[in-house]
């Protein structure tokens, strides 16, 4: 019985063999004639060849790409990209199927599958100018999709490639930079500067500017002047302004016109650290100074006033003095009383109801104090720098308050101000530097 079957076999295998062999015939004859129809131009009868071909012998790779080729001269992009994915399911390997669904993937905006083809056009091309063209592709998108975090393994490979590749080295800087990895980014930027060496000013300042973020961050400031000046051309002007302290000047104006001293004193140390324009930040710090002196002696004198003067108005003028003083002391409560008494005189003094606010938003009624700043930032007749000031004072309670979405939006009232523009950059900052 055994040998009947094994007879049997190979009885079939002998007819079949030649079967097989004629039916592979028949597609690839299907094929041919398909091909001629392609290079003459007529796509769709090349396709009504190749499924032929395909019904026959369904695994032939090159039966499906041909087809989607002639999909593509069709311009039916969903009828080639389900060509190519077959071909690609029977050769995984090939080339130039990886590139065709990167391009109609590209058109798609399907990003992610396009960044999956170019990966394969880099592990399979065995050329090294192909390769590093898919690499900077795969980076080019995720750039224009703000996915920088999501680069470092393709710039790794570019770099494996050419250790000295200075355009993936200056990508390295940007990422490392934005990881909060100061100290790497700083390591790629002298690198690459270091093969730039003689190049023209244009070509350098990208670099210097990112080593101007690992300097400040790493607080070597020395260093960071010198690369300041070195980029400091053209836009990169006004992008690296934000390192310089003058800039960190401009902010502690803002927080001392806002009452918040104490943040004002730790910007204006800052500034120091990193030197230059001495002068202004000291008379800032002396005015600050001047804040926390003992007002008790003009507190008395000022309420003496109050109850000695008749006029209804000057009262009122001592008490947004008394108001004032109080705030310099950080008698909160007492700020809150002797506002609320002036206002009663004067109404519609929104330079005193916004010393209230702050005093609510100090002692932890913020409730009450963003009621307040939500009100006066409405009104008609503030000027720009005033209503940017509220604003910003407004963006800080609503942080406070873990209500981020409503604080970016006033923070970006408060940046019409061209010098409340810098203080939300350095809130901004501060709050990104938190995060990392």
């Amino acid at each position: 019985m055994i040998q009947k079957k094994l007879v049997l076999c190979l009885f079939f295998a002998v007819l079949l063999g030649p079967l097989k062999m004629a039916f592979a015939q028949n597609a690839l004859a299907y094929y041919v004639i398909g091909e001629k129809f392609r290079e003459h131009n007529e796509p769709l009868k090349a396709i009504d060849q190749y499924n032929k071909a395909i019904k026959i012998d369904p695994a032939n790779p090159q039966f499906h790409y041909q087809k989607g080729m002639c999909y593509l001269s069709l311009r039916q992009f969903e009828n080639a990209l389900n060509a190519f994915k077959v071909a690609e399911e029977y050769n995984p390997n090939s080339l130039e199927t990886h590139k065709r669904l990167y391009n109609i993937y590209m058109q798609k905006d399907y990003f992610d599958d396009a960044i999956y083809h170019l990966d394969r056009i880099f592990e399979l091309s065995p050329h090294e100018k192909i390769k590093i063209q898919a690499k900077y592709s795969i980076v080019s998108i995720l750039f224009k999709l703000e996915r920088l975090l999501d680069t470092e393994k393709h710039l790794l490979d570019l770099l494996k490639l050419n250790p000295i590749d200075t355009r993936a080295l200056f990508f390295c800087a940007k990422l490392y930079n934005e990881q909060g990895n100061y100290t790497k980014a700083k390591e790629a930027a002298l690198s690459a500067l270091q093969h730039l060496q003689g190049q023209n000013y244009k070509v350098t300042v990208p670099y210097y500017f990112e080593l101007c973020k690992s300097y400040y961050y790493l607080k070597e400031y020395n260093a960071l002047n010198e690369a300041i000046q070195r980029a400091s051309y053209g836009r990169y002007r006004e992008l690296v302004f934000p390192y310089t302290s003058m800039f960190k000047l401009q902010v502690a104006n803002c927080y001392y016109n806002t009452f918040d001293f104490k943040t004002a004193a730790i910007i204006l140390q800052e500034a120091l650290q990193q030197g230059g324009n001495e002068e202004a930040i000291y008379q800032l710090q002396l005015k600050i100074s001047g804040k926390k002196a003992d007002k008790s002696k003009l507190i008395e004198h000022c309420l003496i006033r109050i109850q000695e003067q008749p006029d209804t108005l000057r009262v009122a003028q001592y008490l947004a003095e008394l108001s004032n003083l109080y705030m310099d002391q950080g008698n909160y409560a007492k700020v809150i009383q002797t506002t609320e008494q002036c206002l009663k005189i004067t109404p519609d003094n929104y330079k005193l109801e916004y010393l209230k606010a702050i005093a609510f938003i100090q002692s932890n009624q913020r409730k009450q104090g963003i009621e307040i700043l939500e009100r006066i930032t409405t009104y008609r007749g503030l000027n720009v720098r005033t209503k940017a000031a509220f604003n910003f004072t407004l963006a800080q309670a609503y942080l406070l308050e873990k209500r981020k979405r409503e604080a970016d939006l006033r923070l970006l009232k408060a940046k019409i101000d061209t010098q409340f523009k810098y203080a939300v950059m350095y809130l901004q900052e501060q709050i990104t530097q938190q995060e990392l």
